[in-house]
């Protein structure tokens, strides 16, 4: 009988622990009016079956989307890779692509934002990447910016790079956030990566502005 209610109360103990998932964790979302799909890595609507990556074709409201590539690494951290889509009429789609398990220390503002690609007239795409110390998916709330939202607007191609992110220390999350918007019919393709700036071109930047301010000097105690 004491064998039986021991055996019992420990099935009764595994039954309320937490399921607790091991390692990093992937998670491509996009949405559209009614429409929105949550593609989770090797999930059965991920088109590639190597880790970190999520692979995502199909249609979400008006937009088709002919490939969309998460890759999650070490440098950059977070990437969306050769976004191409087409939309047939008016309307909003947002993409997130989140991962977890990403490796501190930080230094406040110590991360990059990068995006670049090109839009057709009429349309619009507003970009930001966040970093969250909770090491939780889909964490875009403004105290985990990474730098201001980046805002651009067709026609023609596009590019920008900003800075920041709040302190991180032991494991944190990265999130991208991708919000385009199309009045008309058209295509629009763009990259986008979160990283960690080598030390190397900051050193020459410093550097350059070292010396020009040297040479300033020099020619203000001439004159």
């Amino acid at each position: 009988m004491k064998r039986l209610s021991i055996f019992g109360f420990v099935i009764c103990v595994l039954a309320m622990a937490p399921n607790v998932e091991a390692g990093p964790i992937y998670r491509l979302t996009l949405s559209s009016g009614p429409d929105s799909f949550i593609v989770n890595d090797g999930a059965i609507l991920d088109g590639s079956t190597v880790p970190g990556v999520v692979l995502f074709n199909g249609v979400v409201g008006g937009w088709a989307i002919s490939v969309t590539t998460g890759l999650a690494g070490t440098n950059p951290l977070l990437h969306l890779n050769s976004v191409d889509m087409t939309f047939t009429g008016a309307g909003p789609l947002k993409i997130i692509w989140s991962a977890t398990d990403f490796s501190g220390p930080v230094e406040v503002g110590g991360l990059s934002s990068y995006v670049g690609g090109s839009l057709s007239e009429g349309g619009s795409l507003v970009y930001q990447a966040f970093a969250a110390s909770n090491n939780l998916l889909d964490q875009y709330q403004a105290e985990n910016a990474v730098g201001p939202a980046l805002t651009f607007f067709g026609p023609g191609a596009f590019s920008g790079t900003v800075y920041g992110g709040p302190v991180l220390g032991g494991l944190y999350s990265v999130t991208q956030v991708a919000e385009l918007t199309a009045v008309k019919p058209g295509s629009t393709s763009f990259d986008a990566a979160v990283a960690v700036p080598e030390p190397g071109p900051m050193m020459l930047l410093g550097g350059g502005l070292l010396g020009l301010a040297t040479l300033v000097r020099r020619r203000t105690k001439k004159n």
